[in-house]
């Protein structure tokens, strides 16, 4: 990949998320899986909790509910989650199929090698990526990027 220093910080990132995505999703297909990388977070918490409701999952991945929804919805047409009523009409249950709990046996080993591929990135790198990542989601949770450009754009008149 060439390098750009032009690049803005956003497509950096969509760069950097589409080549690890794109190349686990070809991982995932190799092995003859229909698994997307965003799947995987979904899949520990119900591996971990057993059943959790479509706002805890949304919670979870601090993800909009229609977006925890988009990704469940994917998910049911795979085979891969069903859903039950909760304790009122509006929430739902979400457990993981059969069929899912036989694939992330099957997928165990490609997580731990992820994992280990992850830490091994962490380490040829001057600051752990996930550390800046976990720093820089805690920044923007103080005080978010449209905040921060305004109050940059404001600073910039007065100069």
């Amino acid at each position: 990949m060439i390098s750009n220093p032009q690049l803005g910080l956003g497509t950096k990132l969509r760069l950097l998320l589409a080549r690890l995505d794109g190349e686990l999703a070809a991982l995932y297909a190799k092995g003859g899986h229909n698994f997307r990388p965003r799947f995987y977070p979904v899949f520990q918490l119900l591996l971990q909790c057993e059943e959790s409701s479509v706002s805890e999952i949304a919670n979870y991945l601090q993800a909009t509910q229609p977006a925890a929804t988009q990704t469940l919805s994917e998910m049911k047409k795979l085979d891969l989650v069903e859903f039950a009523a909760g304790k009122d009409r509006r929430e739902r249950i979400v457990t993981l199929t059969p069929h899912a709990l036989e694939m992330a046996g099957d997928l165990r080993p490609l997580w731990d090698a992820v994992g280990r591929a992850a830490n091994e990135l962490d380490e040829e790198l001057s600051h752990p990526l996930s550390a800046i990542l976990d720093e820089a989601l805690a920044a923007l949770a103080r005080k978010s990027f449209p905040d921060r450009i305004s109050e940059n754009r404001a600073s910039g008149r007065k100069q």
